[in-house]
Formats: structure tokens, C-alpha cells, sequence
């Protein structure tokens, strides 16, 4: 009788996946050692874990959507009164997907297509819906409905997902890294969209998430009796009702800004003076839309890294792929090494490498992780040495070279697109939301990391991020921008300190907002 009040409940969930690796060896992980949870409607449960745990498996699992190589032992799901034994009757899940459960994934750019416009993918649930009022809610203009997902930052596409979710009406929000790759401001407004969801129409949301901060903020906004938050490590889930009580469990990053990386100019030896980059009034206009760019110039110095922030869709992608040569700009000139140079369409070989934002777009789905990190050495005879010396440096584990993207986590797929971008030693890496994936304390780690492999190899970084944190400990100057225009610059430390524009100044307090909520 007390399974039939709640929404939602797992019982003795046991998952493992199996691996083949080089030699015939089989390789067995276990990912969920019985676990049991259960959802109330209007209730929210974060499960909490670090990338690569296997958090995105549970949520697979619930929407009926497990691949090849993966193993379900026992377990019990009953959903709004149907109990599906998922020995037995696993796929009975994907029944409900859509009807009763939403899937908003960790790749948007995934699940949508990328050259149908939103309104007929709107259309597609619902023919009688307004598409334009919907995306408004989500901080969308209406009149982008007519616009196609490719012309759309990865910000911008997770809040299509997130519309299209309110627009099922979904009695169970499956929310898989909701948050990743939003600037601090957006973030307030989308978790503000998830809360009155909640309330209008008593949904229930499963958030699983590497970012505690979005969960702090969660239980801010809905309050203690409609909050739990579970521990998900090691295959076992420690649920809790606080996140004040993981403290001690699991690393909480509290730090104010300004104060955490104020060490940089300490860690640098004296840059080069060459212009390795000039960027002169760069402008980008798609046909479909008003200027994405709109007159942005900088220098970057060899050796001198620099760093991007803005809102979702202010442009850092956009400006990221034309110096890359993956787009053309409209107007403006690039100037490489003081020399004008038009990079489009991509002429580079190999000084310059763009890390995407979603890794999963940029990585071959039928390659294997290591012959993709290696694929750019050709026939190079060190090949196999600079994988692993490359690999080590980016915390991939061994097991992973072996797997297809569609088999690693979204921070592993990141690990993999970071490895395959350093190992020809670059001059210039441009990264886009590089560590977005990672579970915090790995993200810092590897900022250090990654910053003194680009100062010993010669490597200069240009980093678009909405993590000022990321941001301040791989960067020596910062440009902000609002709307395709350059409007406040100046060291990390300084801009987050005594920010002079008020689009910095938003950004920086929404940041810290997130920061406060541990005290």
C-alpha cells in the first residue's frame, strides 16, 4: 500500500556493464549494488556523484534507453502504480517515456535535430502547444522558434530541452546535468523554472548532478520537506535529507572569488611578447538571426593566457569556431603571428585545436577513446607513449581507452576530447567549457594540472568558461561579453573584484550567490 502513494520507487537495483577489451579479456564493472530509492510527487532527489560514476545509467535505466554491454541482475521499478520487473520486463519502461516520464539529457545537441526548427520539434509533442510562449519562459525570445538548434549556444539548447519538458507536463523530470555549461545567472533562472514546475503541476524531479551548488540552491528554493539528496559513490547511494549533511563526506568548495587561484602570476615564467593572436573587429551574422558578433577585438600574447566569459549565447562558441576556422565571421580580419590570415575554412594543421563544448558531438561514436586521442599522430612511431603520457595528465583511466563514446560518461568524453587536442602540442588551445563535466575537486586539480603542461610545452590557452573559478586559475587576462561586443577586461582577480560594467557585475554576484549557500 505504501508503494502505491509514492510516485516513484526503485528496489534492489543491481547494474554492471561489461567491457572487451585488447587479448580477449573481459572486463566486469559493477555500477549499482542494490540500491532503492523512492519520489513522492513534488518531491526532488539529487543524486550526487563524481563523472564517470554512473549516475547517467540510473537515469537510462528509468527511461527504458540501457545500450549494449550493459547487465541488469535484479531490481524493481514501480512507476505511478505499474511495477516492472527489470529482469524481465525492462523495456516495458520505455512505455512511460514521454508519457509520464521526461528525459531532459546531459547532451541536448544529442536530442535535438539540428537543422528542424524548434517550432516543428515542438509540434512533434504537441501540435496545439505555443512553442514561442514556452521557450519565453526558459529566457528564450519567442521569435527564435523558427530558428534551427545548430545556431544555438549549448546553454541555449538545454533550455529548449527544459521547455519541451514543460511542455509534456511530466509527472517524473529525469534531469540529467541540468545546470552543466550555464553561465551563473542563467542558472538562478533555470533552477527557478524547475521550482514552479514543481509546484504547478506537483512534479517530481530526479536531478542527477556533479554540481552540489545547483543542489544547494534546489533545496533553497523548494525547502527541506521536499528535498533529499543521495550520495551516489561506489555504486551505493547514501541518501540524505541536508546537503549540510554530506559535509565531511564529500569535498564542498565554499571559496570566495578573487581568493582561490590569486597565485598565477607566481606559477608563470615571463610571457613571450609575440602577438601570437589578434583579433580585429570581428563580426558574425547568420542568415537567420541578428549579429552573434559584433565588432570584437583582443590581442593574445604567446604564452599569456586569456579567458572569455558571458551569458549563454553571448557568443563565445560562436567567436571560439571562427578563430578556429570552423566558421566563417562576416566582417573583421584575424591576424596570426602578425600576419593577416583568414583561417576559414580550417588551414591551422594542428597549432591551433578547438576543444567543443559537447564532447559528444566532436568524438567518432564508432571509434574507440584511444584511437581517437592518437588519430591526429598518423603513423607517428611514438604514438603509443605520448597516449599514455597524455592520458595520465588528463585523469583518464585505462579501462576507458577501450570504450566508444557512447560508453563513457560526459566528463570522460571531455578527458578524451582534452587528450586528443594536447597530443600534438598545439600553440594555441582554445577550450569551451572544458571542465563542465568534471566533479569539482577533479576540475581544479586538473585546471593545475593542464596550466603547467601548457607552460612546460610552450602551449597558450584561450578559455571560454562560465566558471570563474576555472576561469581565474588558467587564465592571466579576461574579456566579458554581452551580446557580441567586448564589454569589460582586465586581470581575473581584478574584473571579479571591482567588476566596471554591469553585465560583470551580475555574473560575478550570481556566482557568488552560489558560493554563499555554503556559508
Amino acid at each position: 500500500m505504501i508503494i502505491l502513494m509514492k510516485l516513484l520507487t526503485v528496489e534492489d537495483l543491481d547494474i554492471s556493464i561489461t567491457l572487451s577489451l585488447p587479448g580477449r579479456k573481459i572486463l566486469n564493472r559493477q555500477i549499482t549494488r542494490g540500491i532503492s530509492f523512492s519520489l513522492e510527487p513534488g518531491q526532488i532527489l539529487g543524486v550526487l556523484g563524481e563523472s564517470g560514476s554512473g549516475k547517467t545509467l540510473i537515469a537510462l535505466t528509468l527511461t527504458g534507453l540501457l545500450g549494449k554491454g550493459v547487465n541488469i541482475h535484479r531490481g524493481v521499478v514501480w512507476f505511478n502504480g505499474n511495477k516492472v520487473d527489470l529482469v524481465k520486463s525492462f523495456h516495458r519502461l520505455s512505455s512511460f517515456r514521454g508519457r509520464g516520464i521526461f528525459l531532459l539529457p546531459q547532451s541536448p545537441a544529442g536530442a535535438l535535430h539540428p537543422y528542424r526548427s524548434i517550432k516543428s520539434q515542438f509540434q512533434e509533442i504537441n501540435r496545439n502547444i505555443a512553442p514561442e510562449a514556452l521557450i519565453e519562459i526558459v529566457g528564450i525570445p519567442g521569435t527564435y522558434a523558427s530558428k534551427v538548434p545548430s545556431r544555438f549556444s549549448g546553454g541555449m539548447q538545454k533550455r529548449i530541452m527544459l521547455a519541451m519538458a514543460i511542455a509534456t507536463r511530466p509527472l517524473l523530470l529525469i534531469a540529467d546535468e541540468p545546470t552543466e555549461g550555464l553561465d551563473p545567472v542563467t542558472k538562478w533562472e533555470m533552477l527557478r523554472v524547475l521550482q514552479n514546475l514543481m509546484r504547478s503541476n506537483n512534479t517530481a524531479v530526479l536531478f542527477i548532478t556533479h554540481d552540489i551548488e545547483s543542489l544547494a540552491a534546489m533545496e533553497q528554493l523548494v525547502g527541506i520537506d521536499h528535498f533529499k539528496v543521495a550520495l551516489f559513490h561506489h555504486g551505493v547511494m547514501d541518501i540524505r535529507s541536508s546537503i549540510r549533511e554530506l559535509k565531511g563526506l564529500i569535498e564542498i568548495n565554499h571559496t570566495k572569488l578573487g581568493s582561490s587561484f590569486s597565485d598565477n602570476e607566481a606559477q608563470t615564467t615571463e610571457p613571450k611578447l609575440c602577438k601570437l593572436l589578434e583579433v580585429v573587429s570581428i563580426e558574425k551574422t547568420y542568415p537567420e538571426t541578428s549579429k552573434v558578433l559584433n565588432g570584437i577585438s583582443f590581442i593574445l600574447e604567446e604564452g599569456k593566457h586569456g579567458g572569455i566569459i558571458g551569458k549563454s549565447g553571448a557568443g563565445k562558441t560562436t567567436l571560439l569556431k571562427c578563430i578556429a576556422g570552423v566558421e566563417p565571421f562576416s566582417k573583421g580580419s584575424i591576424k596570426w603571428q602578425g600576419k593577416n590570415f583568414n583561417p576559414f575554412p580550417y588551414r591551422f594543421k594542428g597549432e591551433v585545436q578547438l576543444l567543443w563544448q559537447d564532447p559528444y558531438v566532436s568524438l567518432n561514436p564508432y571509434i574507440p577513446a584511444k584511437d581517437i586521442i592518437i588519430e591526429p599522430l598518423g603513423n607517428n612511431k611514438d604514438a603509443k607513449h605520448k597516449l599514455y603520457k597524455i592520458t595520465e595528465i588528463v585523469g583518464l583511466e585505462e579501462d576507458s581507452l577501450h570504450k566508444y563514446p557512447w560508453e563513457l560518461s560526459g566528463g570522460q568524453c571531455q578527458r578524451v576530447a582534452l587528450a586528443r587536442a594536447l597530443i600534438r602540442t598545439p600553440r594555441l588551445l582554445l577550450l569551451d567549457e572544458p571542465f563542465s563535466g568534471l566533479y569539482p575537486p577533479d576540475r581544479h586539480k586538473l585546471a593545475q594540472i593542464l596550466r603547467k603542461f601548457c607552460l612546460d610545452e610552450g602551449i597558450t590557452l584561450l578559455v571560454a568558461s562560465h566558471n570563474f573559478t576555472i576561469v581565474e586559475a588558467l587564465t592571466d587576462w579576461v574579456w566579458v561579453i554581452e551580446k557580441g561586443k567586448v564589454v569589460d577586461q582586465g586581470k581575473p582577480k581584478n574584473v571579479f573584484l571591482n567588476p566596471s560594467h554591469p553585465e560583470t557585475t551580475s555574473l560575478v554576484k550570481a556566482a557568488q550567490n552560489f558560493l554563499n549557500l555554503f556559508g
